[in-house]
């Protein structure tokens, strides 16, 4: 389990109903709507079928509620039609740094690794202080959903070659 990348994929979910909050409503088949709820079906629950396509079955659901009280769910593909542009653009833009977050999982644990790693005196002739810096706003930007510079991965790349060298599960907090 990496810790870091769960701290991360929360923060990224937690941002939505923020965003939620200071959109306010959309118009929507000559109605106005705005978002109530967001959630995702856990992978062992059953999906529901999406109310604007009738298509997709979904697992992301957003809830619209028009002026009249109406309830309907929608899939992360459909909202992007419904929604005004700048609610379909943040939604693509979250989508994107979920992705990037998925996908650079490992990255974000070996960088963790890596400052928690220099921060104890015992290792910390590997790395230099300034690569340190380097590492923890290297954490920073993958944590928020974005991809490392190219500068970036050729730090990461240099330490990454260490990681197997150290012998991280014998450190304790007392080292």
């Amino acid at each position: 389990m990496c810790e870091v990348y769960e701290s991360c994929m929360k923060e990224l979910e937690a941002s939505i109903p923020v965003y939620i909050k200071k959109i306010g409503n959309f118009m929507w088949k000559n109605k106005s709507w705005h978002i109530t709820d967001h959630y995702r079906i856990p992978d062992n629950q059953s999906l529901i079928q999406c109310q604007v396509c009738e298509k997709a079955w979904i697992r992301e659901v957003f809830e619209i509620t028009n002026v009249e009280g109406k309830t309907i769910v929608v899939g992360n593909e459909c909202i992007y039609n419904v929604t005004n542009e700048k609610i379909g653009a943040y939604y693509k833009n979250y989508s994107r740094h979920k992705e990037n977050l998925i996908k650079n999982k490992v990255v974000l644990h070996n960088i963790d690794v890596i400052i928690k790693t220099w921060s104890n005196c015992y290792y910390r002739f590997h790395y230099e202080r300034k690569d340190y810096e380097k590492f923890k706003k290297m954490l920073k930007r993958l944590c928020i959903g974005l991809n490392l510079t190219k500068t970036q991965q050729e730090t990461y790349m240099r330490y990454h070659e260490k990681l197997p060298k150290l012998d991280i599960k014998n450190v304790t907090e007392d080292d």
